[in-house]
């Protein structure tokens, strides 16, 4: 918690953060002018002291949280959990106007069409000059369209009609929001987890909840609307809602693009488990729901190119097809391939699955520069049993934050760029790769999941006798 209170309010006064025109919003809450009286780091050497014990405290607390909660203990220790997770995000939505970025970005695209009447996906915030809140977001991306989907644009839309006023009320509304969804993504990880990982079901609570890049993220970014609509469709397939949980999972993938795969997962998977038109089904409906949220916003086919392009690559459509992301797309197809396939589609099997899809995109397909960007791979990781791929995706979300982390050092101190993008890479494969070997020296015992008393596949009511444990 101390950690969050530095980053939240201490390094938002560093000489970076107070050039902008973000610091004329001091007086917009009087929590933010009496932060004021707060230590202020002038030199890049007094920012890093400030950062450093954060950047120490917080992931150290996470992994000793990680431990403790895999230990027998107390009921009460979830409340505990839920409690600093809760204080961690609200420390977020109270933090320094100074320190937001994205929720700026996401304030501006919205008044397009709540202020000026306009499409977000044709004009950018920029073409309205007299705007007098541009100053606040960034130049560049203020040119821009919304790169996100209508899914996240539609409920952006909403929010700025409920915030309505100033900016500052605006920014405190998408905040407010934000921290909405993250703790219904709480209570939903809480849902799923004593349905699929009883044994552990605090161990993954705070694998998610915890996290520095949920706390540090999630009341920014519209990850966390994605993350909420990822996990509401794995607890409708865990409910043998197959039809309402590929609608769902849909509008996650038109809230941001990286749950596209899942959605592929998912499609093989019903074929597999159910019929070829249960998955045909799903697609015209997949289908469906993507053409009714597309039809009010849309500009013509160069959208879709527009949409897929990387966002650090500005406006180029090429951006994403570069050697490497085709080289790694292959893999990709046939991970997406093993994980709907396996074991016959089994719902209880697909956390597994779209970590290790999630993982795959994140290594090779993903801007490796958006930390925000790894939140539903935390979300599903936290649902699997398997060290592994636990640490393999610690791995990779502690150099990512790392990295963002050295930003705010430099020029003082250095980060090598080739150091991260070989670092990112390796750490997570060496855990893999020692996995692997693992399990191919100890036989893997029967899945817990083969016990039907433990999992209501097959729809059986309580009250219906367990012939197969009578009989044992």
């Amino acid at each position: 918690m101390l950690a969050y209170v530095v980053t939240d309010f201490v390094v938002p006064q560093s000489p970076a953060y107070l050039a902008k025109a973000r610091a004329e919003l001091f007086g917009g809450l009087p929590l933010w002018s009496a932060a004021t009286w707060l230590p202020r780091p002038q030199t890049t050497l007094q920012l890093i002291v400030a950062i450093a014990p954060a950047a120490l405290l917080g992931p150290t607390a996470y992994l000793a949280g990680l431990w403790w909660a895999r230990r027998p203990v107390p009921r009460a220790a979830a409340w505990v959990i839920a409690a600093f997770a809760v204080g961690f995000y609200a420390a977020y939505v109270l933090s320094l106007p100074t320190f937001s970025y994205d929720t700026y970005a996401y304030v501006l695209q919205s008044r397009v069409f709540t202020l000026h009447g306009a499409n977000p996906y044709l004009i950018p915030p920029a073409a309205f000059a007299d705007d007098p809140d541009l100053r606040f977001a960034d130049p560049d991306q203020m040119k821009l369209i919304v790169p996100y989907g209508p899914a996240w644009t539609y409920a952006a839309i909403l929010c700025s009609y409920v915030a309505g006023g100033d900016i500052v009320r605006q920014l405190l509304g998408f905040r407010l929001m934000l921290l909405g969804f993250g703790l219904a993504n709480l209570a939903l990880l809480w849902a799923l987890l004593g349905r699929l990982r009883p044994h552990q079901r605090l161990a993954g609570l705070v694998f998610y909840a915890w996290s520095p890049i949920v706390a540090l993220k999630g009341q920014e970014h519209s990850d966390t609307v994605t993350v909420f609509l990822l996990l509401l469709s794995l607890w409708l397939l865990t409910a043998g809602r197959d039809l309402p949980a590929v609608a769902v999972l849909t509008l996650s993938v038109l809230c941001k693009f990286i749950t596209g795969p899942l959605l592929l997962v998912e499609l093989l998977a019903l074929w597999r488990r159910r019929s070829a038109y249960a998955a045909l089904a799903a697609v015209g409906l997949a289908a469906l729901i993507a053409v009714l949220a597309f039809l009010p916003v849309w500009t013509g086919p160069d959208l879709l190119l527009k949409l897929a392009r990387d966002p650090t690559a500005a406006g180029r459509y090429d951006s994403l097809f570069t050697a490497g992301r085709l080289l790694a797309t292959p893999g990709l197809l046939v991970l997406v391939a093993w994980a709907g396939l396996r074991r016959g589609g089994a719902v209880e099997d697909r956390p597994v699955g779209w970590t290790v899809v999630l993982l795959w995109f994140a290594l090779f397909l993903m801007p490796a520069a958006y930390v925000s960007y790894l939140m539903p791979l935390v979300a599903t990781a936290a649902l699997v049993d398997a060290a592994p791929i636990a640490f393999a995706v610690l791995a990779l979300c502690g150099v990512t934050l790392l990295h963002e982390l050295a930003y705010f050092a430099r020029p003082a101190l250095p980060f090598p760029e080739r150091l991260f993008g070989v670092s990112r890479v390796v750490l997570p494969a060496a855990f893999l790769l020692w996995g692997a070997r693992r399990s191919i020296r100890t036989p893997l015992s029967p899945s817990r999941w083969d016990d039907h008393r433990r999992w209501p596949a097959d729809h059986r009511t309580s009250a219906e006798p367990d012939v197969g444990h009578a009989r044992s």
